[in-house]
């Protein structure tokens, strides 16, 4: 009974060092998110905010932050993992 607790445990701790391995890039301290304008279409207010994925290709983990946004331009903020 005593071995199963062990290969339990052993099980649990790789599974869960996994996670963290394959978590999301953390997020910038110098990354400064201004609310858009209540004036702006929704269509180009909805790319604001923080978006994490994976590329299907390379299987690298991204983050992009659309840290400001108007009817002009966006800030943005990319980062990733490779």
């Amino acid at each position: 009974m005593k071995t199963l607790h062990v290969v339990t445990s052993v099980v649990l701790a790789s599974i869960l060092s996994c996670v963290v391995a394959i978590a999301a890039p953390p997020m910038p301290n110098d990354v400064q998110i201004v609310q858009p304008d209540p004036s702006l279409p929704k269509e180009l207010a909805a790319f604001f905010g923080k978006w994490e994925g994976t590329s299907g290709s390379t299987g690298t983990d991204f983050l992009l932050i659309v840290e400001k946004i108007d009817e002009e331009k966006a800030s943005i903020y990319i980062g990733g993992d490779g």
